[in-house]
């Protein structure tokens, strides 16, 4: 087996990090629904990720996401209290859980150690389907005896039915529907289905940008079913889905600048691509200096454009995506 971590495709980490804490709420529903409402997600503090194996030499090992979270409890009289929690989220997009094994026991352990808190560790796999949702067991032994264990939540995306999520209240989940078994439906219709349920939402500009660009990222379709799902864009029912994919400009509307556009109309695209890009990327990065706005403002090939959109949230800053 491969000793390469999963973790050596940061395009998956970064996406997926930055979704977790814009929908952090949603998630915690998808993967333990039965302590969600328990927690008060308006107050989250996200903390300082960083890991040390033996410090302060030790080689730096960085941690997913970490929250504290106000959890409401009851003291030893039966009194309802809150009290803060360590919420710890890895995700794998490994074949294996060989990973997950190795850096969950560390990280949990570390923050036993140094932290007060009860932690709570959540596993988002994207290749590993387990039984979709659920609790697993991580265990060591000394040949017949079992010295430790450590039990942790899971979203096992593979193994759950898209259709399912993809129709359901959780819009964050309706995204993940790209990651999920499809089974016999047609996936034209689950990536138009997708998109409709997410343009349909009450969500602000952003947050829908973050969950089209998952779907868009993980849900590519051949050549067949990419005409059938511009096709289905055409009916009424995926009105909304039809609009925000041209304003996002996917590859789909790449293309179809390809097959020709009026000129007029195509300049003034390009120019609703500069605009949305700059307004996204403040949001993830903070407001552009005039250097950035220039070179975005220069740009005039919706290829490029369209290039920087799609690598948004995989990077860290504004040097990095002009890079």
């Amino acid at each position: 087996m491969s000793n390469e971590p999963p973790h050596a495709n940061q395009d998956h980490d970064q996406r997926f990090k930055v979704a977790l804490k814009e929908f952090f709420e949603e998630f915690l529903e998808l993967a333990v629904p039965e302590y969600a409402p328990l927690l008060d997600c308006s107050r989250v503090c996200w903390v300082d990720k960083e890991a040390f194996s033996h410090p302060p030499e030790g080689q730096r090992s960085e941690m997913d996401l970490l929250a504290e979270v106000p959890l409401r409890d009851k003291d030893a009289e039966g009194n309802e209290i809150w009290r803060a929690i360590l919420i710890l989220t890895e995700i794998d997009s490994g074949t294996s859980l060989a990973y997950v094994r190795k850096q969950l026991k560390k990280y949990y352990y570390f923050l036993d150690e140094n932290y007060e808190h009860d932690v709570l560790p959540i596993v988002l796999l994207l290749r590993v389907g387990l039984d979709g949702l659920g609790w697993h067991t991580l265990s060591n032994h000394f040949l017949d005896r079992e010295i430790c264990r450590l039990t942790f939540a899971y979203v096992g995306l593979p193994a759950l039915d898209a259709a399912e999520y993809v129709t359901g209240s959780n819009t964050f989940a309706a995204a993940l529907a790209a990651l999920m078994d499809a089974k016999q439906q047609r996936r034209a219709w689950l990536k138009a289905t997708a998109l409709q349920r997410i343009a349909a939402s009450s969500h602000n500009e952003y947050r829908r940008f973050l969950l089209g660009g998952i779907v868009d990222a993980y849900l590519e379709l051949k050549a067949t079913e990419e005409a059938e799902f511009r096709a289905m864009l055409k009916e009424r029912d995926y009105e909304e889905a039809a609009k925000m994919t041209t304003t996002w400009h996917t590859r789909g509307h790449a293309e179809g600048h390809a097959e020709g556009h009026a000129e007029g109309h195509a300049e003034g695209q390009v120019e609703a691509m500069r605009k949305l890009l700059l307004k996204m990327g403040a949001k993830r990065f903070g407001t552009p200096s005039e250097t950035v706005r220039a070179n975005i403002e220069a740009l005039d090939d919706t290829n490029r454009l369209e290039e920087l959109a799609e690598r948004l949230f995989d990077v860290a800053g504004w040097d990095e995506l002009l890079a």
